[in-house]
């Protein structure tokens, strides 16, 4: 086992953020530069190729465009950046329509490419599904609305059905109990969100217990939720402030209620 090492890259600003993919990572910086480094097969890269890159690389598109990258997210194979622009960028697989690009036959994405749909839409942040199959992704507005698109599988999307999306599609606020939304993350086959309030929703595939809720307790293959739901038990605990996904199971911070 090797010891963590300072990575050393051709930076002109301090690093604002770090993503990883399945074999691959993302990086941005406070002055809105973007690099990326690993394996480049699916174009998840953003390198106009699929070649493999062994030390960060300045993604040239967002430079060429004027723009800064302010946030940036990798999933299993497709990634997302969001700009001080208010604009979005998709690239890497997107068979799944995962993209949000409006095309079912787009199979690879190897540069950062615009999503018209959500111009000006005031995107924050983004999360890109974690699993190698049934690709999604969804994305947080400033206002606290969410929208998805992708793979509808085991009802994902959180759009009350298993039907698949090729643009970002908004989740209705009765979904989410009218609160406002500040994050969200994509595990391979199920989704979750964390709101201002605290509160936590999962969504999607509810095997192996990943969703919380209490009725999908044991391997019940066939339990899933094709909206978004209030895990209960966690608001008994406190007030959750960060949540993640991976492919089986699902993890939050809560700050805890003083007894």
């Amino acid at each position: 086992m090797s010891p963590p090492t300072l990575l050393r890259g051709s930076f002109s600003g301090k690093v604002s953020g770090v993503s990883c993919g399945n074999n691959f990572t993302l990086l941005w910086t406070t002055d809105g530069e973007a690099y990326s480094w690993g394996c480049g097969r699916h174009g998840v890269l953003g390198h106009g190729d699929e070649q493999d890159r062994t030390s960060p690389t300045l993604i040239s598109k967002f430079k060429g465009n004027g723009e800064k990258v302010t946030y940036m997210n990798a999933g299993f194979a497709h990634c997302g950046a969001v700009t001080n622009e208010d604009k979005v960028y998709m690239f890497g697989k997107g068979e799944d329509r995962a993209l949000g690009l409006g095309s079912e036959k787009t199979k690879v994405v190897n540069i950062p490419t615009s999503v018209g749909f959500l111009d000006g839409k005031g995107i924050v942040v983004l999360s890109c599904s974690v699993g190698e199959k049934h690709g999604h992704t969804m994305f947080v507005c400033r206002t606290g609305s969410v929208y998805s698109c992708g793979d509808g599988y085991k009802g994902k999307l959180g759009l009350g059905d298993q039907e698949s999306r090729s643009i970002p599609t908004l989740i209705p606020e009765d979904n989410f109990n009218k609160e406002h939304i500040e994050q969200v993350a994509s595990g391979g086959i199920h989704s979750t969100a964390v709101s201002k309030e605290g509160h936590v929703f999962t969504w999607g595939c509810g095997s192996d217990g990943r969703l919380g809720h209490p009725d999908g307790k044991g391997h019940r293959y066939l339990f899933r939720s094709d909206i978004p739901r209030l895990v209960e038990d966690l608001v008994k605990v406190g007030q959750a402030t960060s949540i993640c996904c991976s492919y089986y199971h699902t993890a939050t911070i809560v700050k805890t209620v003083s007894s």
